[in-house]
């Protein structure tokens, strides 16, 4: 087994306990605190577990906040969860759970650096960088979330697009050709397989709502493109001979 394939699996089975914890709580009918990060990628993996819960019947709230404080924590030891999931953060607020709530369950689904070492059996971290993977390109928060939504139900595979707007907007499109790679690139491959994505190759134009057509490919980089890229007199004479227009009305 590759040294990949063993960092998936190692990755894969601490999933299938967060999972676990998570099914365990539904079954007892025990409430579920989620909190998550408030930027795209967080609201996504919000998206993606709060839908998981909600197939299982479960009772929870959700909410998304910037960052675990103690009003946070506060709120946890008022409302007494059973369980506490973080999603798309966490992982820097080891110490801080561990003084604070150590006897509360708590997952976390996360991808971002790990900081604190402290270990507690009421704890169930799933993060890439204890994978030797690397959160910032190969899987993000939601995608995190994804896999645990999928270990928890497979209908959740309907749930990959999500996940893949969340490494989307958290800019994990960073390996050749702008793919996804790494855990995104499984879960590509499962929203593909789904019918609900298809995978094209095009032009990535920066500004195309706003730039007219021959300044947005004459500014195109990625791919570098020989006689036009920077070369806006040569993109002009290239869309007049193909008779394209500059403008369609006022646009």
């Amino acid at each position: 087994m590759s040294a990949a394939s063993e960092s998936t699996s190692a990755f894969l089975a601490d999933v299938a306990k967060a999972a676990q914890f998570i099914r365990e709580t539904v079954h007892t009918d025990g409430f579920i605190h989620v909190f998550s990060h408030l930027d795209a990628d967080g609201i996504a993996a919000a998206g993606v577990i709060g839908k998981a819960l909600f197939r299982l019947d479960a009772r929870f709230r959700l909410r998304i906040t910037q960052w675990v404080d103690e009003k946070i924590i506060g709120e946890i030891v008022a409302d007494k969860p059973e369980l506490v999931i973080f999603t798309d953060f966490g992982s820097g607020y080891i110490d801080l759970l561990n003084e604070k709530v150590p006897n509360f369950k708590v997952v976390i689904l996360d991808h971002h650096q790990v900081a604190g070492t402290a270990q507690n059996p009421n704890h169930v971290q799933v993060n890439p960088h204890a994978y030797g993977m690397d959160g910032a390109t190969d899987v993000s928060g939601s995608g995190v979330a994804y896999f645990a939504a999928k270990a928890l139900d497979k209908r959740n595979v309907d749930l990959a697009p999500i996940a893949l707007v969340g490494a989307l907007g958290d800019l994990q499109d960073r390996y050749d050709q702008r793919k996804l790679n790494g855990l995104n690139a499984l879960i590509v491959e499962d929203a593909v397989n789904a019918k609900l994505v298809s995978v094209e190759k095009d032009l990535t134009f920066f500004g195309r709502e706003t730039r007219p057509i021959h300044k947005a490919l004459a500014s195109t980089t990625n791919p570098f493109l020989p006689g036009i890229s920077g070369q806006e007199d040569k993109v002009l004479d290239i869309l007049s001979s193909l008779k394209i227009p500059l403008k369609a009305g006022e646009k």
